[in-house]
Order: structure tokens, then sequence, then C-alpha cells
């Protein structure tokens, strides 16, 4: 297992498909009204890994590449990736368990992230998001958070089909 030191951890991650604007917003989110209140620098990552590694099933065997944390640092979006596979989850301290897979295309990741900032300011309005997800780096975001203002007016509860249904058609080739 390998933890990406924090100085080698740009270019590893943008040599698996992470936009640069991406992580410029997750190093500086304050050109992004509320984003730090969702996602941040993932410092508390590279401060828990080495301690918990050990006891974690769902990390063994993976070299891990921090990519941004939860507001309150015990959320971790991370790159796993061996000869075998390379692919993108989130998991948490509480338990040792991938809580989401999103595979081998940063765009799900990203897709969740922005849904997730939807639902948390929808003040901002659809085309301030739509702004945003372009300048983090998501070619389809215009796409996207038209799709969820529409959803959202007919109700958002089946969240989790809605995404079955949609991401794979919005995210393409991307």
């Amino acid at each position: 297992m390998i933890i990406e030191p924090e100085n080698d951890r740009r270019a590893k991650l943008e040599s698996v498909g992470v936009p640069a604007a991406f992580l410029d917003a997750i190093d500086s989110p304050e050109q992004f009204k509320g984003l730090e209140f969702i996602a941040q620098k993932p410092e508390g990552t590279y401060f828990y890994l080495p301690d918990i590694y050990e006891d974690y099933d769902c990390l063994q065997e993976y070299d891990i590449t921090p990519i941004y944390e939860g507001s309150n640092g015990d959320t971790f979006y991370v790159h796993f990736s061996n000869k075998r596979e390379s692919k993108f989850v989130h998991f948490e301290l509480e338990q040792d368990e991938i809580y989401d897979d999103f595979g081998s295309n940063f765009m799900y990741m990203l897709a969740d992230l922005l849904i997730e900032y939807f639902e948390f300011k929808p003040d901002l309005g659809t085309e301030t998001f739509i702004r945003y997800g372009e300048a983090m780096g998501f070619p389809n975001a215009s796409q996207l958070f038209n799709a969820l203002a529409d959803a959202d007016r007919h109700t958002f509860e089946l969240d989790a089909q809605w995404r079955r249904k949609h991401l794979l058609e919005i995210i393409g080739d991307a």
C-alpha cells in the first residue's frame, strides 16, 4: 500500500482523469459559494490513513491517492489503484466498507459531488451551478443541472434510481 504523497497527488490524479480545474476548486474553494461546506482539500485523509490502513480490509491491496474529503474530515474520496484496477471510491472512518464505488471514470464521482452541492445550496440557481460545474471541469454541467432542476420540480425522492437512469446518459464518454 502506498498513500500518494501530497506533493505527487496532483500529477497522479490528473494522470487518471481528474481535471486540473477540479483540483484547483478543492484546493481553493472560495470562488465557489458554499463548496467548502461539502468538499475540502484532503488534509484529514493524510492524517488518518496511515493509522487506519492496517485495520480496514477495504483499503488493503490498493495504492491510495486522496482526492477530497467531506467537511467533517472523516469522509474520504480517493483513487484506488493496483495492477488490476483503477477506481474512484468513497469511504468513511465509521465503518470498514466502501460506501460508493464510482468505477474508473472520475466524472461519476464529480457528478455525485455536484448533485450533493446542488442539494446543499439550491439558492444558487441553475445557471450558477452550470457555471461552477463547467469551471470544475465537468463538461456536461448544463445537461446535469437542467436535469436536476427538472427532477427537483417533480420531487427527488428516488435519488438512486434517478442517478442510475440519467448519469450514464449525461456523463457519456466525458
